[in-house]
């Protein structure tokens, strides 16, 4: 539901962050490591760590707006 937004998203921040992809299913392990229990999970990770999570839908500018300021912390 939010990939198209978030297309939008990587392609704007392009150089800045990267933009990863996991499906749950085929991933449990990592569903699970992460304490995955709802999509749409969302995960800043900063120098290999979780630095900020949101999960569910939201519109394509809060999405940004939250990525933006979860990588300038």
């Amino acid at each position: 539901m939010i990939e198209p937004s978030l297309e939008q998203i990587s392609d704007a921040m392009r150089g800045k962050v990267t933009f990863a992809k996991l499906n749950v299913d085929e991933n449990p392990m990592l569903a699970e490591k992460y304490g995955i229990t709802s999509i749409p999970a969302l995960i800043v990770f900063e120098a290999g760590n979780d630095a900020a999570r949101r999960v569910g839908a939201a519109p394509k500018e809060k999405l940004q707006e939250w990525i933006v300021i979860s990588t300038t912390k």
